[in-house]
């Protein structure tokens, strides 16, 4: 059996490594985390959200938006089955939202952006309003020019 501690400092050496900049090592590390925590618990929490979220947006800056998307979907899934409101989960929207831009599934980003912005009203956060409001503008501009930014 795995010592619970494991799972920490398998974690923490990924932070370090993000922080760092060796990304491919830090995934590793991350997804040794992720693993070990899946064996000691079963039970979603936001501990395991919060992971996911961690390996989806390392993903995302390597340009990885396959295993981003599949991360940051896990770490939103996760939120919304927990019966506590997390005041991070507009935040994750918003970077989903933004995975699905990069990958042109423009539908997805959109309802994920609207679905950030009723939060962050909910939280009457203004600057996630007013980043979140900024990003659904941007892409109802992409949307209409067909896909193609104007910039």
């Amino acid at each position: 059996r795995i010592h619970p501690k494991t799972k920490t400092a398998y974690r923490r050496a990924g932070e370090l490594l993000d922080y760092y900049g060796d990304y491919n090592l830090a995934l590793k590390y991350l997804y040794e985390a992720f693993d070990i925590h899946l064996e000691l618990s079963k039970k979603p929490s936001f501990e395991i959200a919060d992971l996911c979220h961690e390996i989806g947006s390392i993903h995302f800056f390597m340009q990885d938006y396959d295993n981003a998307e599949r991360m940051t979907s896990n770490s939103v899934n996760i939120l919304s089955d927990l019966d506590e409101q997390f005041a991070c989960y507009p935040d994750w929207l918003l970077h989903f939202g933004q995975v699905y831009e990069k990958e042109k599934k423009y539908k997805d980003a959109l309802e994920q952006f609207e679905l950030s912005l009723k939060l962050y009203k909910e939280l009457e956060d203004p600057d996630g309003i007013h980043e979140t409001e900024t990003k659904i503008t941007e892409l109802k501009k992409l949307m209409k020019n067909g896909g193609v930014s104007e910039q």
